[in-house]
């Protein structure tokens, strides 16, 4: 066939491309709405969590007049799984900042509760099993024996218990960081962990990441930096003397963290420069800081703040809230374990603000973004309120203030060369709304083809199976994009 021969011309040797995402299942088109009932009612501070199969969206809800807690399962494919949301707690007087995380068959939400006393507040809990039904109607009560009250809590799974932390005052009326164990059975394990704090004083906003072996908890103190402590699965605290993380000059704040399989990355709003940035820092397994002054994520200029993170199993994905166009943005950026930037794009900039992002890493490359931004109307309805949305990660349409016409057409393939459980991913954007992707072999033999009409952009994931249903045998293949007006060309190898 004379394009085959054209290929081979056009690609002599296989190259990798300078930055590639994969995900492995058909994203969701641009932000989705998690709840599109009607009413005034507002939402804020969403977190999220993957099990395996479908996300789990957790938000605070003035749905009853108070905070109470909701959430809704999303498909992997963007499907709201809980048209209605699940109301995970709705007990007296509010509750507030969920935080989730999944273990083995459970979701975990841990939350700020004041249903006890509006000045002394406690947090709760709740599994929530895969299929949305709630396991703990009453929700669990998660505080150290010591802790008077407790505040804005954290969780994490070991793969054996999960473990919470949580801010209190000691017995010097300073707040430090306390942690919880809890069985996948809702039971406590243990008697909690005094974590500790800086000899400033107060100790906010601890966070979690698990390594393996054991959990970073990292934290700012009083004095506005950033510390951290290494704290085993059963319960003991390997850094009585908190890590200086980042002690540089300013305020250091609201810290974020993951484990890339090597080192964590910590992330944090810092206003060193005289403007709120985006700062990070690596730290090893072992305790060592990588980067003691930190590096910039993002310096340009205005405000950002309020940064999330997760990792893909590649790079790491930060998202923040982002004031450089007047009202609060979402931008993001790819970041190597190496820390190096890669990658900046924006992830929201509707009329209105966008804030208080949450990221979880679902199957391959897949992140779901959940974040608080404002609607005014849905579907015709009028909202006039703050709701809860989403989007996947990588972005597959274009930037939604870019028009229609402005399309460039692209063909992108990854991974190039695939092992045998390695799904296929394809990713084009066309200026013709009606374009075909075709699959064929050396020989050119069609193995696969998809049609699209009136769609100018998509993601396909390919399970390397032909038209019979058989994967096929290892080897060269090639990917074309055809149109009326246009044929491009991509080549792939099926290792053995």
């Amino acid at each position: 066939m004379r394009w085959l021969s054209g290929i081979k011309k056009l690609y002599p040797v296989f190259s990798i491309p300078f930055l590639l995402f994969s995900v492995t299942l058909l994203c969701a088109q641009g932000e989705f709405l998690i709840d599109t009932q009607p009413g005034s009612y507002s939402q804020s501070n969403p977190t999220v969590a993957y099990d395996g199969t479908n996300y789990l969206v957790v938000w605070q809800d003035t749905r009853n007049g108070t905070y109470d807690i909701y959430g809704a399962r999303v498909g992997a494919g963007g499907t709201i799984l809980d048209t209605i949301p699940i109301a995970i707690s709705t007990a007296s007087n509010d509750q507030i900042k969920p935080q989730v995380t999944f273990g083995d068959l459970y979701y975990l939400v841990v939350w700020e509760d004041y249903r006890n006393d509006v000045y002394n507040f406690d947090v709760y809990g709740c599994r929530v099993n895969k299929i949305g039904n709630i396991l703990d109607t009453s929700g669990i009560v998660i505080k150290d024996l010591q802790a008077s009250y407790a505040l804005d809590p954290a969780v994490s799974f070991d793969g054996t218990n999960y473990f919470i932390t949580y801010s209190s005052y000691d017995i010097y009326f300073w707040d430090e960081i306390y942690g919880e164990f809890l069985s996948p059975s809702g039971q406590r394990v243990g008697w909690g962990v005094n974590i500790g704090g800086s000899t400033a004083g107060d100790d906010h906003r601890s966070r979690i990441a698990f390594d393996g072996t054991n959990y970073l908890v990292v934290w700012h103190a009083l004095d506005k930096d950033i510390l951290g402590s290494r704290v085993t699965p059963s319960g003991s605290n390997l850094d009585v003397t908190p890590i200086s993380i980042c002690t540089a000059t300013g305020n250091q704040t609201e810290p974020e963290v993951a484990f890339d399989g090597t080192n964590y990355l910590v992330v944090w709003q810092d206003d060193r420069n005289g403007n709120m940035d985006i700062y990070g820092a690596r730290v090893t397994p072992s305790g060592s800081v990588l980067d003691p002054e930190g590096f910039p994520i993002c310096t340009q200029g205005s405000t950002q703040t309020n940064p999330a993170i997760a990792f893909d199993g590649t790079n790491y994905v930060v998202v923040w809230e982002d004031y450089r166009n007047g009202n609060a943005d979402l931008y993001g950026a790819v970041l190597s374990p190496t820390g190096s930037v890669l990658d900046t794009f924006i992830v929201s900039s509707k009329p209105g603000d966008q804030v208080t992002p949450s990221l979880a890493h679902g199957s391959g490359n897949q992140i779901l973004i959940v974040y608080s931004g404002w609607t005014d109307t849905y579907n015709g309805i009028p909202i006039n309120t703050m709701r809860i949305w989403a989007r996947f990660y990588p972005i597959t349409d274009v930037d939604e203030n870019t028009p229609r016409k402005s399309y460039v057409s692209t063909l992108r393939i990854y991974p190039l060369f695939l092992a045998e459980d390695d799904l296929f991913t394809i990713q084009w954007t066309s200026k013709n709304p009606s374009v075909s992707i075709e699959i064929y072999n050396i020989k050119g033999d069609q193995i696969a083809r998809w049609e699209f009409s009136n769609k100018n952009e998509g993601v396909i994931i390919w399970n390397l199976k032909n038209k019979l249903g058989v994967r096929i045998k290892p080897g060269i293949y090639f990917v074309t994009l055809s149109s009326d007006k246009e044929k491009y060309y991509k080549k792939f190898i099926v290792l053995r």
